[in-house]
């Protein structure tokens, strides 16, 4: 079983503007795809895409996790609740 998961990464408008500015929106992006590959595994990585189009820039990501074994369900919640508890709180 296969778990896609989309995610938008973004800052409060002021600190983007302040991020793009000073010309770091490189280093920014840089340090996400960073995250997404610690945090999901970088073969679980499919697209991080930024968006500079908005007011805010952001980034669209997709990761897709392989689910094998029982572990669909647990404690009454389904696997993909599992993990996005798993991530609060995490840096």
């Amino acid at each position: 079983m296969a778990n896609l998961i989309r995610i938008v990464l973004s800052g409060a408008h002021v600190d983007m503007v302040k991020v793009m500015d000073e010309g770091r929106l490189d280093k920014w992006c840089d340090e996400n795809l960073q995250w997404q590959h610690h945090t999901f595994g970088r073969e679980n990585t499919v697209s991080s895409a930024l968006h500079i189009d908005e007011h805010t820039p952001h980034i669209h990501a997709t990761v897709v996790l392989i689910v094998t074994g029982e572990r669909r369900k647990a404690r009454g919640f389904r696997q993909h609740e599992l993990i996005c508890l798993n991530l609060i709180g995490k840096e």
